[in-house]
């Protein structure tokens, strides 16, 4: 069950889909704009393998900011501020180290690099808080906690230091230079506040007028 227009499918499913019905239309030339954006990585490789296979019997077209998607094609243009900077298959272009796709693949690389260690090491803080290595909880470090504790109280006693009363004198100086814009504010604030009460008593005294003789 797909639900009413798809909404019961993920972004990736209906991606999926999207590509599959393209496939099965068996076109000569095939575009792909961002084929594989909503995928995660194991759903972006079997779709790649898949579009790999589908290259050597037809043209495909694909825009892409992840290169990875990219790497087996046979000609890659870079393209910035609408100008094709670079040209060139994967291998003849990575050879350059200043050129404008080794830099993306390069950049690239590292973010990658960086989600996967911070992901790790998130895994395996959890890990080492939570449970030993045959799935039990660790028994309680008494003096880590009352370390943790301890910490705990010297950070709430700062900040109830910082939130001592400031006195409205010192306030109101450091208000100084807007008070022109105060002024005005209040002014104008004012009078629109008596617009409605004014409104009132000139249509009651229009109305008296009607029932005087």
């Amino acid at each position: 069950m797909v639900g009413d227009h798809g909404t019961q499918l993920s972004g990736g499913q209906k991606q999926r889909l999207a590509i599959a019905r393209a496939i099965l239309k068996n076109p000569k030339i095939l575009l792909l704009d961002e084929a594989t954006s909503a995928l995660d990585a194991e759903s972006e490789r079997t779709v790649q393998d898949a579009l790999v296979k589908l290259m050597s019997t037809r043209t495909i077209i694909a825009v892409a900011h992840r290169l990875t998607t990219i790497k087996t094609a046979s000609m890659i243009a870079v393209v910035q501020q609408g100008k094709i900077i670079e040209k060139g298959t994967h291998e003849e272009m990575i050879q350059d180290p200043e050129g404008a796709y080794s830099q993306l693949v390069s950049l690239q690389e590292v973010s990658k690099k960086g989600g996967v260690e911070e992901l790790e090491l998130r895994e395996n803080i959890s890990v080492s808080h939570n449970q030993t290595d045959f799935g039990l909880p660790r028994p309680i470090n008494l003096n880590q906690t009352k370390e943790t504790h301890e910490n705990k109280s010297s950070t709430e006693n700062k900040a109830s230091k910082k939130r001592e009363k400031v006195s409205l004198r010192r306030l109101a100086h450091l208000n100084k230079p807007e008070i022109p814009v105060l002024l005005a504010g209040s002014l104008a604030a004012a009078v629109h506040g008596i617009v409605y009460p004014v409104q009132g008593l000139l249509m009651s005294s229009t109305i008296k007028i009607f029932f005087e003789p």
